[in-house]
């Protein structure tokens, strides 16, 4: 059923209709778990064992993905056939259902505009001669015939042309990715000339007023100046070692990138990671724009500054 195009509501209405009871032994098969039988790889053969991560020494560490799962393909007898469980990974990765219910969420919801107007795309549903559900993008002044006449978009075809587009970004631009943000990052830090040309001032001074000292030249005057300049080189030292841990080398950002990029469980979260905006032409092309945070020097340290990027036409 989910292969042909219909909901969870609808494959929970059908089960429910059969008196089928979920292991548990309730009447009510909720979305969540239609979408775990729907994500279940044994399956298909697959075992898997240790997935996420759970207690270590008696503390929760979260469950996000294990660095030691056990996954063997083929392990067991598959018990549903391999291209209808191609078919429901493919609509399942193009997007993706929130609780209650089952209203369906959009990849680009949010990040997809007009390129007659400008406005944002809102996501409508139609039902196709077979009674299936069909997602679309459609211009919100479109909607409330304001007088654009942009095309609707099949939801579900672009978003697996954009995922595509991501995956394809993160894996060819990673390198890039670091550079760009290694030269943004450190050309934005400060290489304090002015605190270092001002402390080999003081140091000069001090180191006179000592050669002074131990000449027998002394008066009460000199005790004072000699701890205004002691005072302002250890102020002039901070502000410089400060400067210098602020810089970031290229292993570091990798390593930012790559945590970002392994965080993300699901292909989803991936693309509205790299996803700046997105842009429906007239022609029914779509112009892409992926990319990665640009990071600026402030009085506070690096703060977020921009979203820049490159664009793809789909």
């Amino acid at each position: 059923m989910y292969a042909s195009g219909a909901s969870y509501a609808e494959i929970s209405s059908a089960i429910e209709s059969t008196g089928e009871k979920t292991k548990r032994g309730r009447n009510k098969w909720p979305s969540t778990t239609i979408r775990a039988i729907l994500t279940n790889e044994r399956y298909v053969g697959n075992y898997f064992w240790n997935k996420h991560k759970c207690k270590i020494m008696g503390k929760w560490a979260g469950g996000g993905p294990n660095e030691k799962i056990v996954h063997i393909p083929n392990a067991m007898p598959a018990i549903i056939d391999k291209n209808i469980w191609d078919i429901c990974q493919k609509r399942l990765s193009s997007r993706y259902m929130s609780n209650g219910n089952a209203k369906h969420t959009y990849l680009l919801s949010g990040l997809l505009f007009c390129g007659s107007c400008g406005a944002g795309y809102m996501g409508e549903v139609h039902r196709n001669s077979r009674g299936c559900e069909v997602f679309y993008y459609i211009c919100s002044k479109h909607k409330r015939k304001l007088g654009c006449d942009n095309p609707n978009i099949n939801a579900a075809k672009l978003d697996a042309a954009v995922i595509k587009n991501v995956q394809d970004y993160v894996a060819s631009y990673s390198d890039s990715m670091v550079d760009y943000l290694y030269d943004k990052i450190n050309d934005g830090l400060s290489d304090c000339e002015e605190e270092k040309k001002q402390l080999s001032d003081i140091n000069a001074k001090i180191s006179n007023i000592t050669k002074c000292i131990s000449q027998g030249v002394f008066y009460p005057e000199l005790k004072e100046e000699i701890e205004r300049y002691q005072k302002e080189k250890i102020r002039l030292s901070e502000i410089i070692k400060s400067s210098s841990n602020r810089y970031v080398s290229k292993e570091y950002i990798k390593k930012l990138l790559t945590d970002k990029i392994s965080s993300c469980n699901n292909i989803i979260t991936l693309c509205r990671t790299f996803i700046v905006s997105a842009l429906v032409n007239p022609d029914k092309s779509i112009t892409l724009n992926l990319g990665v945070v640009d990071c600026v020097n402030s009085e506070r340290g690096i703060r977020t500054l921009d979203t820049t990027g490159m664009n793809r036409m789909l």
